[in-house]
């Protein structure tokens, strides 16, 4: 990943926040709240996931420079236009059919630059406020780039107009050692962003 590469790509996500930002914010007035808690460096960004306009609306919050690559499936990378512009934007793409290497190299890469990577530990989309699974990608990542995790709370209600707010908790380092229970420390991620969602409705 070179830095001409990152700076193409970080120049058209500022191009393309301001118009993404004014009409999410429009039509969903979330506000926030934790974002003093944004890593200046890199890190690994990690929410809940129930709706297409999360990754929106984690960059309409996050600023112009914030440099953030999210994950989408790679499907997507194969739709005209749409496609050709998620690439302009340093998208990482996934086949979730496979453990697909490419998309981790291409993950650890970003992290190894300084950049900021967002993944959605619930793997798809879920409406569940209590029994929601991760997988174990996000710990994986952390555990060997010392990248540290940033939980994030969104509500999962996304009628049109509806208000709340979208938390940003703390971030963590993950240990790389011979102990370490990658699906324990998935579960733990998973709470730390259901103890966020508890803070919103406090």
């Amino acid at each position: 990943m070179t830095k001409e590469i990152i700076e193409k790509e970080n120049k058209t996500y500022r191009v393309w926040f301001h118009i993404l930002k004014f009409i999410v914010l429009l039509f969903y007035p979330y506000k926030s709240s934790g974002w003093e808690n944004m890593p200046d460096r890199s890190a690994i960004l990690c929410a809940n996931h129930s709706n297409y306009i999360d990754p929106f609306l984690i960059a309409a919050h996050s600023g112009q420079d914030a440099g953030i690559r999210f994950m989408a499936k790679i499907e997507l990378s194969r739709i005209p236009v749409l496609g050709y512009i998620l690439k302009r934007l340093g998208v990482i793409f996934i086949d979730r059919k496979t453990s697909d290497l490419n998309a981790i190299r291409a993950t650890i890469k970003y992290l190894k630059a300084d950049q900021k990577v967002f993944i959605f530990p619930e793997g798809t989309r879920s409406n569940s406020e209590n029994s929601v699974s991760a997988k174990t990608g996000a710990i994986r990542i952390a555990a060997k780039t010392g990248a540290p995790i940033v939980p994030i709370y969104i509500p999962r209600d996304k009628k049109l107009f509806s208000k709340g707010t979208i938390i940003m908790g703390k971030p963590y380092f993950i240990s790389k050692t011979e102990d370490l229970d990658l699906e324990i420390a998935a579960d733990e991620l998973m709470e730390k962003i259901r103890n966020l969602q508890n803070e919103a409705v406090s």
